[in-house]
């Protein structure tokens, strides 16, 4: 008999246009343990999507958005759980990450966001450790030596030189977030933006080191918006814009200095 869904998680699963990792996306969704609610977010409906949200009597919450901050934030409050992940069509979640989210949660409830480390599919065979992936770890060396920041200086410590934070692998903790956490004005880098907005938060960063997520496609995954309507022209957001190296108008802050006790 399966698992009854537990009320705290929910995946939300970004869909768009006909992609064939869908299926496996929402398979390794509907198989955690404990169940988590599952539902799909997107403005792209067609026949492929409906029919694999009435084979897994998934609900379907339809969007009218024009950008990828928009989608991303009405695919988070869609779900009405304390806790949310955003899943990408083309990812796959080890059964426990759940589990890991909701143990994480319990022992951390101050948190802004829960997130895991993670892994790459490519041919099949899951790879653990590339250049990629060696240094974002570098990057997140604080909040691997204590895996739940509070302050300020260390949350944006980890955000410094790059965007460390892996998106699908990030779980919301709604009750503590703002109404809106992603810029909708950007095309690139919305997700590192968001994680800085959320490191002036009062709040925790808490991290997962145990890899229980993966992207699945070794090949350039479908645009992240869920929306066809995105040919308006946008901000084209450089790096160097979240970094602190180029100011953003009345956004922004610059980064402070890196705390002394955290300095290797």
């Amino acid at each position: 008999m399966k698992n009854p869904k537990n009320k705290l998680h929910t995946f939300v699963i970004l869909a768009y246009q006909e992609s064939p990792f869908l299926e496996d996306c929402i398979k390794s969704t509907i198989n955690q343990n404990p169940a988590s609610q599952v539902q799909i977010a997107t403005t792209t409906p067609n026949h492929h999507i409906t029919s694999l949200a009435k084979k897994y009597h998934l609900k379907i919450a339809t969007g009218n958005h024009t950008n990828i901050g928009g989608d991303f934030d009405f695919a988070l409050y869609s779900a009405s759980t304390p806790l949310v992940t955003i899943a990408h069509q083309d990812d796959i979640y080890d059964k426990d990450y759940s589990s890991k989210i909701i143990q994480a949660y319990q022992k951390h409830p101050d948190s802004l966001i829960i997130f895991t480390d993670y892994f790459e599919i490519r041919k099949n065979k899951r790879i653990y450790t590339n250049t990629l992936l060696k240094i974002k770890r570098i990057l997140l060396t604080p909040i691997r030596l204590k895996p739940s920041l509070k302050s300020r200086h260390s949350k944006r410590l980890i955000l410094k030189f790059g965007n460390s934070i892996c998106c699908p692998a990030v779980t919301f903790v709604t009750k503590n977030c703002p109404k809106s956490v992603f810029k909708s004005n950007y095309r690139c880098n919305v997700d590192w933006h968001a994680w800085e907005t959320l490191s002036l938060k009062k709040g925790a960063f808490t991290f997962i080191s145990e890899n229980s997520w993966g992207i699945a496609s070794p090949k350039a995954p479908p645009p992240p918006q869920l929306s066809t309507k995105a040919s308006a022209p946008k901000r084209i957001t450089k790096s160097s814009d979240v970094s602190g190296q180029t100011q953003l108008p009345n956004s922004l802050p610059s980064f402070t200095k890196i705390p002394k006790n955290l300095i290797p």
